[in-house]
């Protein structure tokens, strides 16, 4: 394969990075390059190609995983002044 198959997922005019890929999910962090307090959490349903933003706040939210059993999304947050693992349900 030479690549020139290949198509965008994606396109923003924000940064992209720390994709983790489970069944037809994939969870990635999203924001400006500049500015890490606009970093996001962001799932990309690859049915639908659907981009839903997980969490919208002004602080850095920062390196998306899933659980074994992929119901819920571990990552890191800097909220109430340190930093800090949460989940989604």
């Amino acid at each position: 394969p030479d690549g020139s198959d290949l198509e965008a997922l994606w396109s923003s005019d924000r940064r992209s990075s720390t994709p983790q890929w489970h069944d037809d999910r994939i969870v990635f962090t999203t924001g400006s390059p500049f500015d890490a307090a606009t970093w996001e959490i962001a799932l990309l349903d690859m049915t639908t190609r659907a981009v839903t933003l997980l969490t919208d706040n002004t602080v850095k939210d920062w390196q998306p995983s899933w659980s074994p059993d992929g119901t819920r999304i571990l990552f890191h947050t800097a909220g109430e002044g340190a930093s800090a693992a949460t989940g989604t349900p």
